[in-house]
């Protein structure tokens, strides 16, 4: 006779947790730890690692001998798309669930991402849900703004603003996956990588609807000299794919194309505030502007471009304080999952109602225009076509 947990198990769907790993000794038990306390019943865990020259493979082969529902690869450092397709090919869930391996899941991410995709329907390709950034020592950094977020047919929104926030979010039907090829690796090799997931949700996006899960279940580490803090290569991974959707039908008007890089552009220049880059803040802060005047009505924005200027230039006292962190202070204690519901907070609305304004209006605009055209749309985005199959045992 089969226990309540094993028929749980049987009458829900797999999930196949990806995890690319190079070089995370240092947190690659607690992530993977994570996956598996989710209180999903059906979760395996496809561990990949990238080359790594410290003792990951070691920590990921020790969870693997302690739990079944692990199984871990290995290969040659070939870059983050390498190795989530090689995960991906190995998939036997219906479903798969990219983590980072240095991020962390609420226990019921999950479980409440398979409910949303139960709820939508089968003309969804993914689920996402915000996240919390957390420190190096695991303490939160950041508020998670929880509120409405897009949904359902969002492929120009996600272009202009990448809405999912970072590659741990998503939920994906492995079929979705499969049939659009997957991650770019070409990206990795070109030096220009950093913008994967990005990429990904976009080519998800032309052909599939999205849902949302409107609860903070993601911790999003932000560590010094990770991916991200590459900004150069950073915007090189972001032209590579704007140039290939740009050269594609995709019906996208030249103000959005505008809003899209000035998006980005405040973001680099946000992740160089962070790293105490003041050079590279107004490097990129001056691409926003020239690609949207309007942008320097956003106050953590102007506050920023006012506080590198004074550090930079030894210039006056010119701000007040300084930008907005969207953040308390560190607590000083590691992130617990029951005490989140503390930094949830409403949709980041901006103090200047101007800007808020504008930024309503051409959301209105992009909605307005993807229920126009015809979807799905019909066209990828130049991903080179990567058998994700299964391999014949």
């Amino acid at each position: 006779m089969r226990t309540d947990a094993e028929e749980n198990v049987s009458d829900s769907p797999l999930v196949s947790a990806i995890m690319p790993v190079y070089n995370a000794e240092g947190f690659l038990g607690a992530s993977i730890d994570s996956v598996l306390a989710q209180s999903y019943p059906a979760v395996e865990l496809i561990v990949v690692d990238d080359g790594s020259t410290d003792r990951s493979l070691k920590i990921a082969e020790q969870r693997a001998a302690q739990d079944r529902r692990v199984e871990v690869l290995r290969q040659g450092n070939a870059g983050v798309g390498s190795a989530r397709n090689a995960a991906i090919r190995q998939a036997n869930g219906l479903f798969v669930a990219p983590i980072d391996a240095d991020d962390l899941w609420h226990p019921d991410k999950l479980r409440k991402q398979v409910a949303a995709f139960d709820a939508s329907g089968p003309l969804t390709g993914f689920v996402y849900c915000p996240a919390i950034i957390i420190d190096e020592l695991g303490r939160p950094a950041s508020r998670c703004f929880h509120g409405n977020r897009p949904r359902g047919i969002v492929w120009l929104q996600l272009f202009v603003n990448n809405f999912t926030g970072n590659a741990s979010t998503p939920l994906f039907r492995t079929e979705c996956l499969r049939e659009l090829g997957g991650y770019d690796e070409t990206l990795f090799t070109a030096n220009a990588y950093g913008a994967e997931d990005w990429d990904l949700c976009l080519r998800v996006a032309a052909r599939y609807e999205a849902a949302y899960v409107p609860e903070c279940l993601v911790g999003y580490r932000r560590v010094s000299g990770s991916m991200s803090s590459g900004t150069r290569r950073m915007k090189r991974s972001y032209d590579a794919i704007a140039r290939r959707l740009f050269d594609s039908d995709w019906p996208i008007p030249g103000r959005f194309r505008r809003y899209s890089e000035s998006t980005i552009a405040r973001y680099l220049a946000s992740q160089a505030y962070r790293s105490g880059n003041l050079s590279e803040v107004l490097r990129w802060s001056a691409l926003a502007l020239f690609r949207d005047p309007p942008c320097i009505l956003d106050r953590p924005f102007r506050s920023s471009i006012l506080a590198s200027m004074r550090d930079r230039y030894k210039l006056r006292d010119l701000s007040k304080e300084r930008p907005e962190e969207q953040s308390p202070r560190h607590t000083g204690a590691p992130l617990h999952w029951p005490d989140v519901a503390k930094y949830n907070q409403p949709p980041n609305h901006s103090k200047n109602r101007l800007w808020r304004r504008l930024l309503s209006h051409r959301t209105e605009q992009m909605i307005r225009l993807q229920r126009s055209t015809p979807f799905p749309l019909h066209s990828n985005i130049g991903q080179p076509s990567i058998s994700l199959s299964r391999p014949a045992v």
